[in-house]
């Protein structure tokens, strides 16, 4: 038991590595890792450099292929290497995935807003692999590595329920080295008595473990495998006789984790719209074209609805189907 009291503002990741014990302290100003021995002894303090902090989209620390400490931003959107294996900083390398045995790895989702939200890729080296839900794909990540090169993924699945809100269903994916599906597990979120930020690990053995807090204490839970699961998610068509509505109560109620809240935040930060002369120089009663628009070009966007709840998905479909002027 190592005590962070007066050390650490905020933690919300570990790594353990030879090169000892990290811990990311996301709460302080700026953002930091400390690197402790086993014993609990500090051995080292440093700030996380600008780019690498909670606006950037900081979400956690991981270990690459020889120990050397990595940060993650937007889940594994952008992995950027800040030690060597020895623990000693170096100049910031940042990738779009993780390195592992020369090749990037690397999971997407297509994005909530998208065409296809149901959705995603897994990029493991020179395999594509399409990964397809039954619900709305929330979010995806690389989790980790097992010992045969075999590798895992985290999924979130979300349905919308006007009744009782929204429900997450996280599972892990296990994929042997070769791009093979091996398994899928569940993550026992509904049990969970509050949110672990970074709650899944693989051991050295290659098994994939959570932990789980309980009111008093918190445990290590060991996942179970198997070729498929049925889904626990209930989205119903749209009514409004009472009459008709099922009960929810078997749904798993979570919150969503960052990586989704951030991933559906990205879909409207980089939604972009090729706008030809013909929509900026055309006439729109009652308004006036804004000065930036100075010709045909690609320009970013935010869908906006007044009094509605308009998508990026759903505001670029009308601008497909609809002649557009400014």
């Amino acid at each position: 038991k190592i005590d962070l009291k007066g050390l650490i503002v905020g933690a919300t990741d570990v790594e353990a590595a030879k090169a000892g014990i990290w811990v990311l302290d996301q709460a302080s100003m700026p953002p930091k890792v400390i690197r402790l021995a086993e014993d609990g002894a500090a051995l080292g303090k440093y700030d996380l450099p600008p780019g690498l902090h909670l606006e950037d989209g900081l979400t956690g620390i991981a270990l690459g292929n020889r120990g050397e400490l990595l940060v993650e931003r937007e889940g594994d959107a952008y992995v950027t290497q800040f030690t060597d294996a020895t623990g000693n900083p170096v100049e910031a390398m940042t990738t779009n995935g993780y390195i592992h045995k020369g090749g990037l790895f690397a999971a997407n989702a297509s994005g909530l807003n998208s065409l296809t939200p149901k959705r995603g890729t897994i990029l493991a080296g020179q395999l594509h692999i399409e990964v397809e839900t039954e619900y709305d794909l929330g979010g995806m990540q690389i989790l980790g590595f097992g010992p045969q090169d075999d590798f895992f993924v985290a999924l979130e699945e979300l349905a919308l329920n006007p009744d009782t809100g929204l429900q997450v269903d996280q599972t892990v994916r296990h994929y042997d080295a070769l791009g093979k599906y091996m398994g899928v597990a569940r993550v026992p979120i509904a049990e969970q008595y509050t949110y672990v930020q970074q709650g899944l690990a693989i051991g050295p053995d290659g098994s994939v473990y959570v932990l789980a807090t309980r009111p008093d204490r918190v445990e290590v839970w060991r996942l179970v495998f198997t070729q498929s699961l049925d889904s626990i998610l209930y989205e119903p068509p749209l009514t409004s006789n009472p009459a008709e509505i099922h009960d929810e109560s078997f749904g798993v109620k979570a919150c969503v984790s960052r990586n989704t809240i951030i991933s559906t935040a990205s879909s409207y930060r980089n939604n972009s719209k090729y706008l030809s002369s013909t929509n900026i120089n055309g006439a729109c009663s009652g308004r006036q074209k804004p000065r930036y628009l100075g010709g045909a070009g690609t320009y970013s966007s935010v869908s906006y609805d007044w009094g509605g709840f308009e998508t990026v998905c759903g505001i670029m479909s009308l601008r497909r189907t609809i002649p557009m002027t400014v």
